[in-house]
């Protein structure tokens, strides 16, 4: 995967394409174009794998919709008004929602790990969506429960997108993450434009219908 994402671009929050090594400074975040990741080695097999969608489809109690999928860079920079993907949050813009993890670098707790609060996903969902800040995390969930995924580059988890979870940027290093969602409906705060690939590969069209023509 990582010889065949080195040879294209990623994508500036600005709309520019450059190579993840001339990100300019100050931009933390790039993902790879949509088209990049479908034609990425091994990205949809590992998606569509037997286990990944019987998984998701016992969790979600019915046959699972691919609704993210995407390769990103986070890169260091300033943490002191981090917000999005960086806070802690819950995705809440689908019922439900199980999403699959790798990271594709090395990471370690300078390459802003992954961070999961243990038995958020349990706890009564709030009406509004409001800003998580570690202490109030700590007191209401214990210091234990806050879970940073560190590992070398192939580890992968799972995780229930109802609860608490963030990441941050880093400190030193920059990190590379594949993620994949599986839920019940399309994510309403995505639009959606599915593309073709030839020769058109062999996954199941409804799990896959979001990002295949």
């Amino acid at each position: 995967m990582n010889r065949f994402l080195s040879d294209n671009p990623v994508v500036l929050p600005s709309g520019e394409r450059v190579h993840h090594e001339r990100v300019p400074r100050g931009c933390t975040m790039a993902d790879y174009p949509l088209e990049t990741v479908l034609n990425c080695p091994h990205v949809l097999a590992l998606a569509n794998s037997d286990f990944l969608i019987r998984t998701a489809a016992q969790f979600l109690g019915c046959r699972p919709t691919i609704a993210t999928l995407r390769i990103w860079w986070t890169f260091p920079g300033p943490r002191q008004e981090e917000s999005g993907g960086a806070r802690y949050h819950r995705d809440r813009d689908n019922w439900q929602n199980l999403t699959f993890f790798v990271y594709l670098t090395d990471v370690d707790e300078t390459s802003g790990p992954h961070h999961f609060v243990r038995g958020s996903h349990r706890a009564q969902l709030e009406l509004f969506w409001p800003a998580y800040e570690r202490e109030a995390l700590e007191n209401a969930f214990g210091r234990d429960a806050i879970c940073a995924v560190t590992g070398a580059a192939g580890t992968a988890f799972i995780e229930d997108g109802h609860g608490l979870h963030a990441g941050p940027t880093p400190i030193r290093q920059p990190r590379l993450i594949l993620a994949v969602g599986y839920s019940l409906l399309p994510r309403f705060l995505l639009a959606y434009r599915p593309v073709e690939i030839e020769p058109r590969p062999a996954v199941d069209k409804y799990i896959n219908r979001l990002y295949i023509r």
